[in-house]
């Protein structure tokens, strides 16, 4: 009888031994999941996030260098028909042959940056300066507008995944917590003025 209670004492802490290193095994593979999967859910809100940020910059940069590009048009549109009208006037009169020929050179030059502008950018010769800007502002709202429904849908399914079972279990713990989801500062639903 004294043999048996050291073989019992033995089994029991060799199962127990087993039991421990069957339930750390399994702990730290799930947990190595859970984690796996919740940083692969914080990286795509981390995505999302960084493409809202670049559209929102890109809008600026985008309509400043249109509303560049559409005033220098005008600008020049206007100085040509001027310089024409001019030009005509000189034309009539006959006099002034000096002047006549600085206003044709200058007109050459103003048909230069014309030219140079419709190359640069063909859209704003076919459709003038405001249809350009409306469809440059159009296409640059819808940009973000794309760009804010990903970033939610993105804060969607991360706070699901940390309020899911058995992400929920881990989530705080290894330090995910919930986003918030994008909410339009006050007056922000105004497009910004293009001089």
């Amino acid at each position: 009888m004294i043999t048996k209670k050291p073989k019992l004492k033995y089994l029991s802490a060799k199962y127990l031994l087993i039991f421990a290193g069957i339930f750390l095994l399994y702990k730290s593979l799930v947990h190595a999941l859970i984690y796996n999967q919740l940083v692969d859910e914080e990286h795509i809100y981390d995505i999302s996030a960084n493409n809202l940020k670049s559209e929102e910059q890109r809008r600026l940069r985008v309509l400043e260098s249109a509303g560049k590009a559409a005033n220098t048009y005008m600008e020049t549109e206007n100085k040509l028909f001027n310089l024409l009208v001019e030009l005509n006037g000189l034309l009539r009169t006959g006099t002034n042959y000096a002047a006549q020929e600085q206003t044709k050179s200058e007109i050459v030059r103003l048909l230069s940056v014309l030219s140079y502008l419709g190359e640069r950018s063909p859209e704003l010769m076919a459709k003038g300066p405001f249809l350009y800007l409306m469809d440059i502002m159009a296409a640059t709202e819808k940009r973000i507008a794309y760009a804010r429904a990903n970033y939610n849908v993105a804060v969607y399914e991360y706070n699901d995944y940390i309020y899911l079972f058995p992400y929920n279990i881990f989530a705080k713990n290894l330090g995910f917590h919930e986003k918030q989801f994008y909410k339009s500062e006050e007056g922000a639903e105004h497009v910004p003025m293009v001089d």
